[in-house]
């Protein structure tokens, strides 16, 4: 999500999501991560300088366009027009599938 949030169209000068629905890594199971990689593993879980749900929502035209899902325990998908988005690893299912279904043309 950050390639493509940090993208620009050259046309438009704005983030090649401008204009599209999106979900991405929400705030809360990042921040999740790296305080359990900080206590248990200590690894350095790999933090930005920004929240990756922060910096796709500064890009899109509207906030509304950010979503998040219900729960991180349901698998949780947006799919706009040929973009399709989805949050973690336990979302790959569910995104194969409508990946899947867009590259056949379903």
């Amino acid at each position: 999500m950050l390639v493509l949030a940090r993208t620009i169209d050259p046309q438009t000068g704005r983030s090649v999501l401008y204009g599209h629905k999106v979900t991405a890594v929400p705030r809360s199971l990042e921040r999740a991560g790296y305080l359990l990689d900080n206590r248990l593993v200590k690894r350095g879980y790999l933090i930005y300088s920004r929240c990756v749900a922060d910096e796709v929502r500064a890009c899109l035209e509207r906030l509304e366009d950010f979503s998040t899902g219900s729960s991180i325990l349901v698998p949780y998908v947006v799919t706009d027009g040929n973009l399709i988005t989805s949050r973690w690893y336990m979302d790959a299912g569910l995104f194969s599938e409508r990946f899947a279904d867009a590259l056949s043309g379903r």
